[in-house]
């Protein structure tokens, strides 16, 4: 399927409820979820089925399903992706941070070495 689900990113969802005079009083009151098939036709034009003089009239929802899929798809190798190099990231982070850790320890030593030699230094030019 490869990129024919980006299309999806494109779409625009929305809330409305039927006027009554379509679906009665009762069905009025019930919020729907959707798309706006003049706006999908715009993006999407296969998603659109035409009335018989060829304006949008309704989005074909049955064909959502496989290209959600593909996009799920498509995030769950991206996600994977990242993970793999957040731990990569990470494993160079704990690297760095045990030569650090190693540096330090060595700068205190040739700081006590040096702190001694001036000490002597200091000790035999005084006497």
């Amino acid at each position: 399927m490869g990129d024919a689900s980006d299309v999806l990113m494109k779409l625009r969802p929305v809330t409305f409820r039927y006027r009554e005079d379509v679906v009665g009083s009762e069905g009025a009151q019930q919020p729907q979820y959707g798309m706006i098939a003049e706006e999908v036709a715009e993006v999407a034009p296969d998603l659109v089925a035409a009335d018989a003089e060829g304006k949008p009239f309704t989005v074909m929802y049955h064909e959502l399903p496989a290209l959600l899929v593909n996009e799920a798809q498509k995030e769950r190798r991206a996600i994977f992706e990242l993970e793999r190099t957040r731990a990569e990231q990470q494993r160079k982070i704990d690297e760095e941070s045990a030569v650090i850790e190693t540096q330090e320890h060595e700068i205190a030593a040739l700081t006590a070495r040096l702190a001694r030699l001036e000490s002597d230094t200091r000790r035999t030019a005084a006497r």
